[in-house]
């Protein structure tokens, strides 16, 4: 059986085998490769999976954590830490510039001293690299196209790869945000077997990940949490459906709309 280090970049790195020209060529390849599922690969607005980017997100997202280079995508600022691949509406093309700057140049702000940086990774660098071809080979040939025309191959990089495809394949708004809050409300425990949560959470989450990644600012989607509960409000087990009451009065926004409880209640 191959050892799991040879498809992981951050477990080699801190293993005695660094000098080994083979097992490094073998790592890279397999970092490199990208999502083979052509479900999930991205693709341009104009071709047929567009729909797909937020499914596409989640597989390379699964990617990049199972081959350690993951870290390139979340940005640590003095105020906040934002996962690109959780939160992509947050992110702009100005802050990947700053974090890409931070990761070679200037060092990564301490998240437990934020006026303070840590030094440089030697091995970022190669993350950034792989994790944007990795992308890249993630993608259509449409896709491909359009990212390497607007990316000069220095600026290939995990993270601006990344942003580029979002630019063109996901645009995130209120409105949007809106109208998946209504999708939503729309669900209903009774729909499914047996009255089973777990097969409406199945269903729900996805559209609260979407929702997620489709946020713009820092604090929490106000509404968010009351939609999801509203659907579990259907059912005719009496105690779950007082539970949830509860629950909805700690929202933001509640079923009665008048500021009753002001407590966060996280979505999922």
């Amino acid at each position: 059986m191959e050892s799991k280090e040879l498809s992981n970049y951050r477990q080699f790195c801190g293993s005695e085998h660094l000098k080994n020209k083979v097992r490094v060529g073998a790592i890279q390849k397999e970092c490199q490769l990208g999502i083979q599922d052509a479900d999930n690969i991205f693709c341009t607005s104009h071709e047929s999976n567009a729909h797909r980017t937020v499914a596409c997100i989640e597989a390379f997202k699964e990617l990049v954590v199972q081959h350690g280079m993951e870290g390139v995508f979340i940005i640590v600022t003095p105020l906040e830490t934002i996962n690109m691949l959780e939160t992509p509406g947050k992110v702009s093309k100005v802050m990947v510039q700053a974090w890409i700057k931070d990761l070679l140049v200037d060092g990564v702000f301490d998240l437990h001293n934020p006026s303070t940086r840590l030094p440089v990774c030697p091995h970022d660098n190669t993350n950034l690299s792989w994790a944007g071809k990795a992308l890249l080979n993630s993608s259509s040939l449409a896709m491909r196209k359009e990212v390497t025309s607007l990316l000069t191959e220095v600026n290939r990089t995990g993270p601006q790869v990344f942003q580029t495809i979002m630019t063109s394949t996901f645009r995130p708004s209120q409105s949007t945000i809106e109208a998946l809050k209504e999708k939503l409300k729309k669900l209903k425990l009774t729909d499914f077997a047996g009255e089973s949560v777990e097969a409406f959470n199945v269903t729900a989450i996805p559209i609260i990940e979407e929702i997620e990644m489709s946020s713009m600012g820092s604090g929490q989607i106000i509404g968010l949490a009351s939609a999801a509960l509203t659907g579990l409000t259907c059912g005719n087990d009496e105690r779950l459906k007082q539970k949830v009451m509860e629950q909805q009065m700690k929202c933001n926004v509640n079923a009665f709309d008048n500021g009753i409880g002001n407590e966060d209640v996280i979505a999922k």
